[in-house]
């Protein structure tokens, strides 16, 4: 059965950065995981404060998938949306890596009239699944009025 996971950057110990005018704010967050992950899940890493716009992302994880032929994929996007509207199926958790924004970007997502949380599903289960790892999104975003959206 699906779950879904915080960081601490989700569940609100983290400061409030909030993009002001027309700089860019990069936030980062991991999560721990403590047993296999299963098609579905859902991580929630970041949040995109109200009235901004994604202008990248970047997911990185350890090998998730201990298996000899592993089958892992992950995405990108709201967790409460898709959940792939940023990244679509990555193999990158097959053996550690990481992966970039890989849509026509998220300037092209509408922004959020209240924070939305964005983070990592799984997209197609892990083979064998690891029970420790590290998962982690950077996610740069800007105020929409100067982001042309």
């Amino acid at each position: 059965m699906a779950s879904t996971f915080q960081s601490v950057n989700v569940t609100g110990a983290r400061p409030a950065v909030i993009a002001n005018g027309a700089e860019t704010v990069t936030v980062r967050g991991e999560y721990e995981i403590t047993a296999a992950l299963v098609i579905n899940d859902l991580v929630e890493l970041v949040n995109l404060p109200a009235d901004h716009v994604v202008t990248d992302c970047i997911i990185y994880a350890d090998d998730l998938d201990t298996n000899g032929t592993p089958l892992i994929t992950l995405g990108a996007g709201k967790t409460g949306g898709t959940g792939v509207e940023l990244i679509a199926a990555n193999t990158l958790a097959q053996a550690g890596g990481m992966a970039r924004l890989d849509t026509a970007g998220g300037l092209q997502i509408a922004p959020a009239t209240s924070e939305v949380a964005y983070g990592v599903k799984v997209v197609a289960a892990p083979a064998t699944g690891a029970t420790t790892g590290t998962i982690g999104m950077q996610l740069s975003y800007k105020a929409a009025r100067y982001a042309g959206a």
